[in-house]
């Protein structure tokens, strides 16, 4: 086909050419709505939720391993009457509180934070019946306290919680010793039911 401006006379020419000059606008009108529309903050997509950082992944994975703890301790706060160590080193001694928490894991966790030592240093002194007798007498204590070993058990451990659950019964050092002898902690009775828990 020929051009058509040789076949349109002067007057036609010129409408010819407005017309032209309308439908380009047009044209470009559209694209740059279909170019918006694409993109992610355009309306035809909605905004990708935004990918949690590595603090905020650990801070969810504390919570929901301290919630599975208290559960299987004390049946979420409900039993906290624990049953007396009679065997190893901690022979004769209970667990505290909802979370199960041994008097030498409280006092380690304060020696080791900064700002519980600076004001709940006093504790480090006690024998274990006198850390129950402290921790009954401030109660809002054992959050604090374990929230912080739970914080430490996310680092050492990376936000694993069957190595967590591990420590949480027989401690850091024990937990890694088993890991480097191989075992596998998945199977143990006591991650078992906090993984049951979560």
């Amino acid at each position: 086909l020929g051009a058509p401006e040789l076949e349109l006379g002067p007057k036609k020419l010129h409408a010819y050419g407005k017309m032209k000059k309308s439908m380009k606008s047009t044209l470009a009108a559209i694209g740059m709505a279909a170019a918006v529309a694409g993109t992610p903050t355009g309306l035809g997509s909605p905004p990708s939720p935004p990918v949690p950082t590595q603090a905020q992944h650990h801070g969810f994975i504390k919570q929901k391993f301290l919630s599975s703890v208290k559960q299987v301790e004390s049946s979420g706060g409900k039993n906290t009457q624990h049953e007396t160590v009679e065997s190893g080193p901690l022979k004769g001694q209970t667990a505290y509180g909802k979370y199960g928490l041994m008097p030498v894991t409280i006092q380690e966790t304060i020696k080791n934070n900064p700002n519980l030592k600076a004001r709940y240093g006093k504790i480090l002194n006690l024998n274990h019946h006198q850390v129950h007798a402290y921790m009954k007498a401030h109660p809002h204590r054992e959050d604090e306290v374990a929230n912080k070993h739970a914080s430490r058990l996310v680092r050492v451990f990376n936000g694993d919680m069957d190595s967590m659950a591990m420590a949480w019964l027989n401690g850091i050092t024990g937990t890694l010793k088993a890991k480097e002898q191989g075992k596998n902690l998945s199977d143990h009775w006591y991650v078992k039911r906090i993984r049951d828990a979560a």
